[in-house]
């Protein structure tokens, strides 16, 4: 369990390209190939541009997203765009991108078509919105307990609306814990105040769910509460 904070963005953005870098050549080496979930928004942009510096078996990575908007390529709100735009039109060989979001494309037939992602994934880094919530697990989404139930079998869920009131995909908590590694990669003050009230019901011994924001419920199940949980380390810039 590690909380890195670090002065500048740069220096956060350089040492999570690093990590993450790290663990996918070691899951390459040991298994022929790796599997990655990464998450939108502005913050990881930085750091998709100082991982596409890193020397890397590409080829043999599979990449998906962690959640993504229900709107197409070209749309300037799309993850898969961003993560193209900021890290995959950077890379001098390929990885194996599967996106979520196919046009009209089913819940059903986007989890059929997913089972060949390689899982449990090997790295899956998280980000987190100021209302708590993280992939897209959003305190009002209607079908939130069925995307945070531990028992839950299947991967992919679409969610009610969130706050822009746009449809999303997204990755059940029960699938994103099977990863071998997490990180929860957050920039600015305002966030890690968010961060603090997520960890305020563990510290104050408080188990009721209704209590708890999305991120809480994460954070209950990994190494930052939860001694033989799914490892996570938290990234943490002041400015971003």
């Amino acid at each position: 369990m590690k909380k890195n904070i670090f002065a500048t963005h740069d220096a956060l953005a350089s040492e999570l390209a690093t990590e993450v870098a790290q663990r996918l050549s070691r899951a390459i080496e040991t298994k022929g190939h790796a599997s990655v979930a990464f998450s939108g928004g502005s913050t990881p942009k930085l750091f998709f541009s100082k991982l596409a510096e890193h020397s890397l078996n590409w080829a043999a990575v599979h990449v998906t997203l962690v959640d993504e908007r229900c709107v197409d390529f070209d749309n300037e709100r799309s993850n898969a765009r961003l993560l193209h735009q900021n890290l995959l039109s950077k890379l001098s060989s390929q990885p194996v991108f599967h996106t979520l979001y196919k046009g009209e494309e089913s819940v059903a037939q986007l989890n059929e078509r997913l089972a060949e992602l390689p899982r449990p994934f090997d790295c899956v880094v998280l980000g987190m919105g100021d209302d708590g919530h993280t992939a897209s697990f959003f305190p009002n989404a209607g079908n939130l307990p069925t995307l945070l139930d531990l028992s839950q079998q299947q991967g992919l869920f679409g969610t009610e609306d969130g706050p822009d009131g746009e449809q999303r995909l997204t990755w059940s908590l029960a699938a994103l814990l099977q990863a071998e590694y997490l990180v929860l990669h957050i920039c600015g003050e305002r966030k890690w105040e968010v961060l603090q009230d997520a960890m305020a019901p563990f510290n104050d011994n408080v188990e009721s769910a209704e209590l708890l924001l999305p991120v809480s419920v994460l954070l209950s199940q990994t190494t930052q509460v939860k001694p033989n949980g799914t490892p996570l380390d938290i990234y943490f810039a002041k400015n971003c």
